[in-house]
């Protein structure tokens, strides 16, 4: 018997998750809190660098629908012919609109 316990996803629709802002140029972006592979969020230029600035960067602002205490952060992706991402940072907040977004994490690919 494992002591492993079945880890829920807050962020899915289905969990009551809804998408709060998405950056201008997202294509899909309901696609990030669908549990399915068949459907896919699509991040203009996410392959280059052609971001200027930090406030160019592609940005999702997701509601949970409970408070919750994040213990891990997965980040899938399940295309196979897609650029990968290079860099994703998560920020929190407990309001929106927040008036400070505390820093959760980055996740460097190799």
């Amino acid at each position: 018997m494992s002591n492993k316990t079945a880890k829920q996803n807050f962020a899915e629709s289905s969990a009551g998750a809804s998408i709060l802002f998405a950056s201008k140029g997202i294509v899909n972006k309901k696609a990030i809190l669908d549990a399915s592979n068949e459907v896919y969020l699509i991040l203009p230029n996410c392959g280059t660098s052609s971001y200027s600035t930090n406030e160019d960067l592609p940005n999702v602002i997701i509601n949970l629908s409970d408070d919750v205490v994040i213990e891990s952060i997965e980040v899938s992706n399940h295309e196979d012919f897609s650029a990968s991402l290079q860099e994703i940072s998560v920020y929190g907040s407990i309001d929106y609109p927040a008036t400070k977004w505390t820093h959760l994490g980055t996740v460097v690919s190799p």
